[in-house]
């Protein structure tokens, strides 16, 4: 990922590694996106940020990991 500039490309992942990780059951696959747009569909298993998650002080929520945001282009 690390081709397209994204800074910390070391965190994302491509469309092929998450097609072979999908049934991982210890990958959680969050989707960012709009509950209209989750609504319309999402990669399998994907869960919806909830709105204002970001602003969450939990401890739990700190030392999470979003290993994959979907979005749409």
């Amino acid at each position: 990922m690390a081709e397209f500039g994204y800074p910390h490309s070391e965190l994302l992942v491509s469309a092929a590694w998450l097609a072979q990780h999908l049934h991982d059951p210890n990958m959680k696959i969050i989707d960012a996106r709009s509950a209209k747009d989750y609504g319309e569909g999402h990669i399998p298993g994907a869960v919806p940020l909830p709105a204002g998650a970001f602003r969450s002080t939990s401890r739990a929520f700190r030392n999470s990991l979003i290993s994959y945001a979907g979005c749409r282009r």
